[in-house]
């Protein structure tokens, strides 16, 4: 009888080296496996029957760190043996879970700790606050987190701002985060029009209250250029892969100029709020002219027909509008909405958020024609586009790890939910109530605290260094400051063990890092930086990150505990978790 004999080097690793003497299925039946580590799921027993070999859960971490918000060590094992189209499919069923009404039970809940614990005067709010506190405990609790991963990509791109008075209506914030969340697996078309008529947006870039021509004044601009330049065309024409049009002088062409702005802006004109705020009596109504602290951040705003514009309007390949104030906007939204460019445009932004910074060329071609198309003569089907995203070559297949023009680095808020919710946590209360200002001040990200309309970074930003010539949008905002933040940020978290501080005050608890499983985990370390591994950086240490964490570990002898806080710590400040490949 023949016996074959197996070496497996690195077996913790998606492959292994083969020294055989034969090959399996010429007929052996005694096999003889040895591996160079022999603790947990890494021994040789688990070699030849598949189980311990991570390739399945590697891929399936790469995924769910495009795919989600914030996942745990569950979601790796439910997912490994799963397909990810019918994983898909299944998140597009899903419930939604609205920011609105969880922004409002815990703003009554906070109100109620006020007050029962000694508070006097006016509880201020609803303001941010309440929305960040909303948006973290949604984060860490819903079932739905495609919608929620999409809905916070959405919210870079067709952005409103906390920097502004919007501050003080976290009603406001979260109602437009829903519109974000209700079309994120809607179509694009009814995703502009209600982003359009929602009253935040609406002050945010100035179409509330805007009139009509009156003497010397002008209807407002802002919305008609931004609708234009950052939620659906762009500046210059592109092909379907996102290329550039050129003209006969090879020049990029404009996709509008100064007159289509002027044009569009009468277009946007005799908005107001749809209803009075909330304080005011019943049977209220709202003038033309109410601000936005006098009207409900809930309700639509609707058409006030003596402010709108009258006559003809003209728009984008030599169409026109003249219509009624509704059937205007309706037209002009049609007419955006059907512009060649939108396709790529969107799909270039929404790979940048969940995928790589640099798509090829075919890439953004097969995004944009599921956005042009989604199989069935369906124009801007949203779950057509985040399907092809998600599922495309470019996303899943392994090689494109190794490739250098691959990848992305990861937003901040990006690293900070996933700890959140990957890391074992004490929460004796439940709430994860994280007003965001500090984190946000630290590395210049929160949801919904862009600086600007144009999002925390630009698309098209290029870091000036080595990577000179490739986009690298996060970039931006990685910086001396940023991430010296980062790590401390890292050091509160894991080496203090504290995750969200009481941001109420003293009778609201800390989220705390539990290490009772990290201390059992630290006494095998390898099986422990595997474990870290699969969790936190998808199976990409290097050799050379791994070292250092053994050296750093090995110089503390004899105590899991601070062994396991080091561990973390190191993961978690390495470039492997700061990279998505």
């Amino acid at each position: 009888m023949k016996r074959l004999i197996l070496t497996s080097l690195f077996f913790s690793f998606t492959g292994f080296f083969l020294f055989a003497q034969d090959y399996i299925g010429s007929g052996n039946t005694d096999v003889i496996i040895s591996a160079s580590d022999e603790s947990g799921n890494s021994t040789a027993d688990h070699i030849l029957d598949g189980s311990g070999l991570l390739a399945k859960e590697y891929e399936a971490t790469r995924f769910l760190q495009q795919a989600t918000l914030a996942y745990d060590g569950d979601d790796i094992t439910d997912l490994k043996d799963n397909d990810f189209t019918a994983w898909i499919d299944s998140q597009f069923t899903k419930p939604i879970t609205y920011m609105l009404p969880i922004h409002d039970a815990i703003y009554a809940e906070a109100e109620n700790l006020y007050y029962a614990n000694g508070g006097t005067g006016d509880y201020w709010g609803p303001s941010d606050k309440h929305f960040h506190y909303a948006w973290w405990q949604t984060t860490m609790e819903a079932e739905d987190q495609l919608r929620h991963r999409v809905a916070l990509a959405l919210s870079e791109i067709l952005v409103i701002s906390a920097n502004s008075d919007l501050s003080a209506f976290g009603e406001g914030l979260s109602t437009y985060y829903d519109i974000l969340l209700e079309h994120a697996f809607g179509n694009y078309r009814d995703l502009l029009f209600d982003v359009t008529m929602n009253p935040s947006m609406a002050y945010y870039l100035t179409s509330l209250n805007n009139p009509k021509t009156q003497g010397p004044i002008r209807p407002d601009e802002n919305y008609a250029r931004e609708i234009m330049q950052l939620f659906t065309i762009g500046l210059y024409e592109l092909n379907t892969n996102g290329t550039y049009k050129l003209d006969g002088n090879g020049d990029e062409i404009p996709t509008y100029d100064q007159d289509d702005i002027k044009e569009f802006a009468k277009v946007f004109t005799g908005l107001k709020g749809g209803a009075c705020d909330d304080d005011d009596p019943a049977g209220c109504t709202v003038p033309f002219g109410r601000g936005i602290f006098g009207i409900s951040k809930r309700v639509p705003c609707v058409m006030h027909e003596p402010q709108h514009e009258p006559g003809i309007k003209y728009l984008l390949n030599n169409e026109s509008t003249n219509s009624t104030g509704m059937g205007d906007i309706n037209n002009a939204i049609d007419n955006l909405f059907e512009h060649d460019n939108v396709g790529p445009f969107i799909a270039r932004r929404l790979i940048q958020r969940l995928v790589k910074s640099n798509p090829s060329p075919d890439y953004i071609s097969r995004v944009a024609s599921a956005f042009n198309n989604n199989g069935s003569g369906v124009r801007g089907d949203m779950k057509a586009v985040v399907s092809q995203i998600l599922l495309d070559p470019e996303a899943r297949q392994a090689s494109y790890i190794n490739d250098p023009d691959n990848g992305l680095l990861k937003e901040p808020i990006l690293k900070f939910a996933h700890v959140v919710a990957a890391i074992d946590k004490d929460n004796p209360s439940g709430n994860y109530w994280n007003n965001g200002f500090d984190f946000s001040n630290g590395v210049s990200q929160h949801p919904m605290q862009s600086p600007t309309v144009f999002n925390f970074f630009l698309p098209d930003y290029i870091p000036n260094n080595e990577l000179s010539g490739l986009y690298g949008p996060e970039f931006q905002i990685f910086n001396t400051r940023t991430s010296i933040n980062w790590v401390n940020y890292v050091h509160r978290w894991v080496i203090n063990g504290v995750l969200f501080w009481d941001w109420e005050g003293d009778y609201t608890e800390n989220v705390y890092t539990d290490y009772t499983q990290y201390e059992l985990d630290a006494v095998n370390m390898e099986e422990f930086i595997n474990k870290l591994d699969r969790l936190f950086t998808g199976g990409t240490l290097t050799d050379h990150t791994r070292n250092e964490i053994r050296t750093a570990l090995n110089g503390i002898p004899n105590n899991q505990y601070n062994q396991a806080r080091m561990a973390l710590y190191l993961i978690l400040v390495s470039p492997e978790y700061a990279i998505l490949r």
